[in-house]
């Protein structure tokens, strides 16, 4: 059974990919202006990097596919896991630190994540998430990210995985049972008075 594919994806520059361009830029402004060896040498370096970063994380990400397994009935306040097969289907690249998540509304933000991911494998990711509000909850859409290999692109990939659930209501122990009848069987304050009296005229 073959996962589904991506629906959209997209691409951004992280911080510390805006800092690295930076660096970038005042290395070849030096190295045009000193002609030095060195400089050039470091300046091809670093826009080889960049287009590696680009290239890599891109290739590894295309064969990638996410399916939601399951998810069964939660409750207010108690855990609910939520897991996500997820396969490369590439047969020679391996992808690395990946994450899972979603936006669950009333429920939270699941997320998941796997640090590698041989070619032509498989892995569960599990999220854990404590639902707030009760009632049906529609599902949209899983997002998978990743920065691998140097952090300074964020790759996202969209896989549409509309669904639902129901999260009941929160559930009451034996406990807090026992305590709201023990409440509620306590005498009053004013026929404790009437009773505590009555034995002191005798």
């Amino acid at each position: 059974m073959s996962s589904p594919r991506h629906t959209a994806r997209s691409s951004q520059v992280t911080r510390p990919g805006w800092l690295f361009i930076g660096v970038i830029l005042l290395v070849g402004f030096g190295a045009i202006n000193s002609q030095n060896n060195l400089l050039f040498f470091l300046l091809g370096f670093a826009l080889a990097a960049v287009m590696f970063s680009g290239v890599y994380s891109g290739a590894a990400l295309m064969k990638l596919g996410v399916v939601r397994e399951h998810v069964p009935p939660g409750r207010v306040g108690e855990p609910l896991l939520v897991r996500y097969r997820v396969t490369n289907g590439a047969r020679r690249i391996p992808v690395f630190a990946i994450t899972v998540r979603e936006h669950i509304p009333g429920v939270g933000t699941p997320v998941a994540s796997i640090r590698h991911l041989g070619a032509g494998q498989s892995a569960t990711a599990t999220a854990r998430v404590v639902p707030r509000a009760r009632g049906p909850v529609d599902l949209d859409h899983v997002v998978v990210t990743s920065v691998f290999p140097l952090g300074i692109v964020r790759k996202r990939l969209r896989f549409d995985q509309r669904s639902s659930i129901a999260i009941r209501p929160r559930s009451v122990h034996e406990d807090e049972l026992r305590l709201s009848a023990h409440d509620s069987a306590a005498p009053t304050p004013h026929r404790a008075c009437h009773c505590s009296c009555r034995w002191a005229r005798r």
